[in-house]
């Protein structure tokens, strides 16, 4: 585990969030707001994301997710593309979860999803092009006629 991640859970309170941001990637979000609110907006989708399967998980376990997820506290990792390198959560009296196990599992999940979207843009292609050949054959053979 690297040595900044551990310094900075002590200081994160609770309900609070710290970012860890390499330099070039600070670097382009100064250049570019547009660019930056991308970053954060992924970050913010990552973070929901996660919340939705530990609040998930903690409801299991009959804790009461309101209060669960009020004291949670984060430190993101972030790496040069502004992707999640790693997630730490902690809770008051609660062992820290280290969540890179959840990062892998989204990043599969997220090659999945964009092979998913270029089968149905692939199969929509193909329906569109079939579409058009039989209207093609419709009309040559009422010209024919």
């Amino acid at each position: 585990m690297r040595s900044d991640l551990q310094r900075n859970y002590n200081s994160v309170g609770s309900g609070r969030i710290a970012i860890l941001v390499p330099e070039s990637l600070q670097q382009k979000m100064d250049a570019d707001p547009g660019y930056a609110r991308q970053i954060i907006a992924k970050l913010q989708a990552w973070k929901e994301d996660y919340d939705r399967w530990d609040n998930t998980v903690a409801a299991s376990y009959g804790y009461n997710v309101a209060e669960y997820q009020a004291g949670k506290s984060y430190v993101f990792d972030l790496d040069e593309n502004g992707d999640v390198r790693n997630c730490t959560v902690t809770s008051p009296g609660r062992i820290t979860v280290s969540s890179s196990e959840f990062v892998e599992a989204r990043k599969a999940r997220e090659a999945k999803h964009a092979e998913y979207e270029k089968l149905a843009e692939e199969s929509a292609l193909k329906r569109k092009m079939l579409e058009h050949e039989i209207e093609e054959r419709y009309y040559k053979s009422n010209l024919v006629n």
